[in-house]
């Protein structure tokens, strides 16, 4: 088991700002198995370990960007 598939799920959900919750409705698991890979127990084999490596790069490369916050308005009487 290596670290490598942790540290980029963790990577993932800080970058999309998804919780434990909304992280394992979107990719459509458990939250106990989303826990389990996180805490290194165990994590996906094969195809499906691919497909989740290739989503979090193509995830990482499109984050979508932070607005600056508009300026407050000014009201005059």
């Amino acid at each position: 088991m290596t670290a490598a598939f942790r540290d980029h799920l963790t990577a993932w959900m800080l970058a999309s700002g998804y919780n434990a919750r909304l992280a394992s409705l979107r990719l459509g698991i458990s939250q106990r198995t989303l826990e389990n890979w996180r805490q290194g127990r165990c994590e996906p084999q094969g195809y499906a370990r691919t497909a989740l490596m290739r989503r979090f790069r193509t995830a990482a490369d499109h984050r979508p960007q932070t607005p600056e916050p508009a300026a407050p308005e000014v009201l005059t009487v």
